[in-house]
């Protein structure tokens, strides 16, 4: 499966076409909140008439500035809170630092943002509050895939707001986290897990996006001496890890649980997040409880397709053939439509030295082309828009030979 995620991230130019033909006509939704800046680069791999962004800003201009950006955005210019009222919110200096919570000054004692008074408290508002499943029943929103949090400590504040219904819609959660109280009664890494494992959620990823730098005893920076006279007040966080990414889904049982349409976008989000394996797991499963896919034993060289398709892929097999140049012409032929894509990837050819030993090795026959030769067998077959290149090379590894051509 690493060659599969390898493969598709070099591909970005036609993730689109992935997500469109695992999702047709249906939207994959996602709730952004704490939305500043934007939507997330992740997103766009998938075409926008696929997705339903709602994105959550408490600042007033913030959220206008989301708003003018995009017109099928669905905004929500209040503070997602456990029910609905009026909620104080602290404008800290830098308005990326504002939150529901006041600043921990104890705990933040010794941090660089904080001596740099990013956490200072600006202004205190009373703002307008309610409950996230509240907000989404207001835009009469009826799934939700995707949660995405970024509300500096507030996140279990969040979590109780979510009503069974939407709790049992959303398969993928992506939030920040803190290693301990950076706000006063805020929630850390542990209370998240916490409650999301209390969910049925797992933790896929773990990344922490801020440390502080590693000091000396006498204050000086261990690692270079440009960060010196910005970084003075470390002394408190010699090295610690400030800040966490946290990304979890659903266990899977409960999502194959959830019926076909649900299916298909949980795994176009395991696919969005580039955790493939996960995504073939669940087409295996698919298939146990049935649905209008079909899963066909046979041998590609003598099986006929009874219909035809826009996208064909595969990976590591042509070079198992005798004749793969009369195959791909057979598929191009037969199996592909008007316009239809063909992409193979393949780590067997010559040009890929590592890969000469593997026949011997295997003890299986494999056909050994160079690069230009399987390029001619595509021209060859019919196929236009011809384009190859190696993904995820290395000192010691040619990279995965990637081709795809349209049928003419």
């Amino acid at each position: 499966m690493n060659i599969m995620k390898k493969f598709f991230r070099s591909f970005n130019e036609d993730y689109q076409s992935l997500f469109k033909n695992l999702l047709n006509d249906s939207l994959l939704s996602i709730c952004d909140i704490g939305a500043r800046g934007g939507v997330n680069d992740i997103f766009s791999k998938v075409d926008q008439n696929n997705l339903l962004n709602i994105l959550v800003e408490a600042e007033e201009k913030e959220a206008e500035k989301l708003a003018s950006s995009n017109d099928n955005y669905k905004i929500i210019n209040k503070v997602v809170s456990d029910a609905s009222g009026k909620t104080s919110f602290n404008h800290t200096l830098n308005p990326s630092y504002s939150s529901s919570l006041k600043p921990h000054e104890n705990n933040l004692k010794g941090y660089y943002y904080f001596e740099r008074n990013f956490y200072s408290i600006d202004k205190v508002e009373h703002l307008e509050s309610l409950s996230l499943s509240e907000a989404l029943n207001n835009l009469d929103i009826s799934e939700l895939d995707i949660l995405k949090i970024d509300v500096q400590g507030a996140e279990n504040i969040v979590f109780d707001g979510i009503d069974e219904k939407h709790w049992n819609q959303i398969n993928c959660i992506h939030t920040e986290a803190y290693p301990f109280q950076y706000y006063e009664n805020s929630a850390t890494i542990q209370t998240i897990l916490d409650k999301l494992y209390q969910m049925n959620y797992e933790l896929f990823d773990l990344e922490i996006i801020a440390r502080n730098p590693k000091v000396k005893s006498d204050g000086e920076l261990i690692f270079g001496k440009e960060l010196l006279s910005a970084r003075p007040f470390t002394k408190g966080f010699l090295g610690r890890n400030g800040v966490y990414d946290l990304l979890l889904f659903k266990k899977q049982e409960l999502i194959m649980a959830q019926g076909k349409d649900k299916i298909i976008r949980a795994i176009a989000t395991f696919c969005l997040f580039e955790y493939f394996d996960q995504a073939v797991d669940m087409l295996v499963n698919a298939k146990k409880i049935g649905g209008q896919v079909n899963y066909i034993l046979a041998d590609i060289n003598s099986y006929t397709s009874p219909v035809k398709f826009d996208l064909i892929h595969s990976m590591e097999v042509l070079y198992y053939l005798d004749d793969p140049a009369s195959k791909i012409k057979s598929l191009c032929d037969h199996w592909l439509e008007d316009d239809g894509r063909l992409i193979i990837g393949i780590d067997h050819y010559y040009e890929n030295l590592e890969s000469h030993s593997w026949e011997e090795k295997v003890g299986t026959r494999m056909l050994m082309l160079k690069e230009a030769e399987w390029l001619d067998i595509f021209n060859e077959s019919g196929l236009g828009d011809i384009k190859s290149w190696r993904s995820n090379q290395s000192q010691d590894w040619s990279g995965t030979l990637v081709l795809t051509g349209k049928k003419r």
